[in-house]
């Protein structure tokens, strides 16, 4: 999705010129060692050494190079930022990875950069989703660190809505705005007993977050998480980790057809987890409005859906309870659009997603333009990453020319993407965890 050089950053890695290497890697990519940990690897899938026997490790090679390098780059990094004199300031709304690398690619191009932030550290998703057994938060904030070294401004505690408003920004003098607020609000299951929020139940993105925080959790001794992505397989083991003694995943289809990562599923099973495939929930049940268990019925494979999937059927008096006092639904996030309302605010799609020309990433407000899961919906971090990439040059040209239009290079990705090696549509988004 960024349009990285990986055959010239694997070259100087082979000849041992890691620093070079490096360099390669930072033209487009911020946040090498995020990557190195947690992507879910579309140049793997991609690479034709596949087509021999297994693909290129580019994953690993990234995070190789950036953890020997990272320690020396940062302490001994002399980026090229020279601000232009009378450059507007842009504002960034969300310190995450389509935040972060829209603003390291705005101060190259000599631009002043303040970053709003509602929470106390950067991250977003990826500090706030990712557990620190996977992603831990000394490799973001070093990330983050060469930003602030580059010149950029952090505002913490700065909440859209609450403590500022877009409208206010442009006020201010910002000559352009990028909303990057990600998808921060758990989808729920939709059934019987879910919405009396009773004791023990933890939408999988909050339960992340207070695992991320550090903050307390009452949990029980058996846990009963529902979903087939990333998040899941997180909420799992992250639960396993607080002390639950047992940990049930509910999935609605095969093995086969779970959208996480082989790894993290493998990991997972060897953590103890029990995986109850073609299962689905269908109601809380509860005594004294605490948890006891969920209601679940087995599926079966019908007719394919739109996606050409085979689409689970219950199987008609299959039901039974599965006895828990925990239960954490990992099916998906939506975007908390609450923060825009106002004078100012964006048009929305149907889905409640902020809506933007897909060419340039400009929303309907003069000047404001936004990307990442907040637009796309929960996707992957490199595809967060790769958007505040575009929009960079989008803020550029609209700063310089009053208007924006699709680039050269994006013309030619759109060609490439037409006859690419890999199908995008089979990677996992909802259960990457940055979403």
């Amino acid at each position: 999705p960024e349009r990285l050089d990986i055959p010239r950053y694997i070259e100087f890695i082979k000849s041992a010129r890691y620093t070079e290497s490096l360099t390669v890697i930072h033209e487009r990519n911020p946040l090498s060692s995020v990557c190195g940990r947690v992507c879910v690897r579309f140049c793997e899938f991609a690479c034709r050494r596949a087509k021999l026997d297994d693909p290129v490790s580019i994953k690993h090679l990234k995070r190789f190079v950036s953890d020997v390098e990272m320690d020396a780059a940062v302490k001994n990094y002399d980026p090229v930022v020279k601000i232009a004199p009378g450059a507007p300031k842009i504002a960034v709304i969300g310190a995450g990875p389509a935040g972060m690398t829209a603003a390291y690619h705005l101060l190259l191009q000599g631009y002043p950069v303040d970053i709003f932030e509602a929470l106390g550290e950067p991250g977003g998703m990826a500090a706030m989703g990712i557990p620190d057994y996977r992603l831990p938060r000394e490799v973001l904030r070093a990330e983050f660190e060469t930003l602030q070294q580059m010149g950029v401004q952090i505002h913490y505690g700065q909440l859209l809505g609450r403590d500022f408003t877009l409208e206010g920004l442009r006020e201010k003098g910002y000559g352009a705005v990028f909303v990057a607020i990600g998808a921060q609000k758990g989808s729920m299951l939709g059934i019987a007993g879910e919405e009396q929020a009773p004791a023990g139940y933890f939408p999988g993105i909050e339960f992340l977050r207070y695992v991320n925080l550090k903050l307390p959790i009452e949990t029980g001794k058996t846990a009963v998480v529902v979903g087939g992505g990333n998040v899941a397989m997180d909420c799992s083991r992250s639960a396993l980790r607080l002390g639950v003694e047992q940990v049930h995943l509910l999935y609605r289809r095969t093995r086969d057809e779970m959208p996480a990562d082989r790894e993290e599923i493998h990991d997972a099973e060897e953590e103890g987890v029990q995986f109850h495939f073609l299962t689905h929930p269908v109601r809380v049940v509860t005594v004294d409005g605490r948890i006891t268990g969920v209601e679940c019925v087995r599926m079966e494979l019908g007719e394919a859906d739109a996606s050409g999937r085979r689409r689970p059927v219950a199987v008609q008096g299959s039901e039974f309870i599965l006895e828990c006092d925990m239960l954490i639904p990992a099916i998906g996030q939506k975007v908390d659009s609450d923060c825009l309302a106002g004078a100012c605010c964006p048009e929305l799609t149907r889905w409640n997603t902020l809506k933007v020309d897909p060419d340039t990433l400009q929303t309907s407000v003069e000047g404001v333009f936004a990307g990442g899961d907040c637009v796309s919906g929960p996707a992957t971090l490199i595809e967060a990453m790769a958007a505040g990439f575009r929009v960079s040059h989008s803020i550029d040209q609209y700063l310089r020319e009053g208007r924006v239009t699709l680039t050269e290079d994006e013309r030619l990705s759109r060609v490439f993407r037409a006859v690419s090696a890999i199908d995008e549509d089979n990677v996992d988004r909802l259960g990457s965890g940055v979403r």
